[in-house]
C-alpha cells in the first residue's frame, strides 16, 4: 500500500502537479477492505480495487490522446488508414 503511495506522489511530483492536498482516497479504500476482509483476503480485494483504477486511468488517457491526435496529427497514428469512419484504400 505505502508503495503505491509513493508511486502516487511521484508521478505527482514528475508532472509539476500540487501535493500538498495529499491523498485521502486511497486510505479510506484501504481501510475499509482491510477491515471487512481480513488476512491476505483483504490485500487481494485491494489490489483489484488498485488493479481497476489503474486501467481505468490508462484507458481514459488513451481515449484522450485519440482525441487529441484526431485533430493535431492523424498521418503520424497507427489509425491513419481511417478517415472520418471510412476506409482508405491502401
Amino acid at each position: 500500500m505505502y508503495a503505491l503511495l509513493a508511486m502516487h506522489f511521484a508521478i505527482l511530483v514528475e508532472g509539476d502537479y500540487p501535493v500538498d492536498s495529499g491523498e485521502i482516497f486511497m486510505p479510506i479504500v484501504a481501510g475499509a477492505c482491510l477491515d471487512h476482509w481480513s488476512g491476505t483476503d483483504g490485500y487481494k480485494v485491494l489490489f483489484r480495487v488498485d488493479d481497476c483504477w489503474v486501467d481505468y486511468g490508462y484507458n481514459l488517457a488513451k481515449s484522450n490522446e485519440r482525441k487529441t491526435n484526431r485533430d493535431f496529427a492523424p498521418e503520424e497514428r497507427n489509425e491513419s488508414k481511417l478517415a472520418k469512419g471510412k476506409r482508405v484504400p491502401e
